[in-house]
């Protein structure tokens, strides 16, 4: 194994602060598509070399310069405005390519393209992360980045987010209907007990009386016709 000597005087075991929040002029310094590990759907993961920095006072400063930020841009239909936005903010495509079927080649965008990033600071597993949640054209001035048109951005892409949920909430739904449903025919099903029980409750009718067999019906008749004959033999003696 090979000898590797460091200098780790200095050097504090806390890791990197998290990038201040605000507006980061930054270089699209690699694209790389891959899987998510949760779902297993495609997706893009994008880094960003910073440049600059605007502070608190408006004035670009290069405290963060050669930090890393990272950025991922699903591929599934219903998710793709994270990417179509970063599309839009390298300003190399036409707007009638941008809403349509557009084919684009990472080679024009990596270690070519400048561009203005959002961070917006959360915290995840006890830590503070930076998290990219806008883009916006390099070509902008500082002075113009919180203008309302850039500002809609992030409305709009809120509206995604829960537009995306409308979808997976609506398996949700189903199941909300599903479980009415099911309480629909439990109740069909106690409404059918309580109505046996009811019938149980009700004194039985008296049952009619039984009708005499048609046999012995019969049976008399035939002795009527006997005496009628004998009374006609009596008659022609006489």
């Amino acid at each position: 194994m090979a000898k590797i000597k460091v200098k780790l005087k200095g050097v504090s075991t806390e890791g990197l602060e998290a990038l201040p929040e605000g507006w980061h002029l930054v270089r699209v310094s690699g694209m790389k598509q891959g899987k998510s590990k949760r779902s297993g759907k495609p997706k893009i993961e994008i880094t960003f070399t910073v440049k600059k920095s605007l502070d608190e006072d408006g004035d670009l400063v290069d405290d963060n310069a050669k930090r890393k930020l990272f950025a991922t841009a699903s591929l599934q239909k219903q998710a793709l405005f994270t990417l179509k936005r970063f599309l839009i903010a390298t300003e190399l495509y036409e707007d009638d390519e941008i809403e349509g079927e557009l084919s684009f080649d990472t080679d024009d965008i990596v270690g070519e393209i400048d561009m203005w990033v959002h961070v917006h600071n959360e915290e995840y597993n006890s830590r503070v992360q930076s998290r990219v949640d806008r883009f916006a054209p390099s070509s902008l001035d500082p002075d113009e980045l919180d203008l309302p048109d850039v500002m809609d951005d992030e409305e709009d892409e809120d509206d995604d987010e829960e537009e995306g949920g409308e979808e997976e909430s609506d398996d949700e739904e189903d199941s909300d209907t599903e479980s009415e449903d099911d309480s629909d025919d439990e109740d069909e099903s106690e409404d059918e007990s309580e109505s046996e029980d009811d019938d149980e409750d009700e004194p039985e009718e008296e049952k009619p009386k039984p009708k005499k067999p048609a046999g012995k019906k019969k049976a008399a008749t035939g002795k009527k016709k006997s005496k009628a004959k004998k009374k006609d033999e009596d008659d022609e003696d006489w």
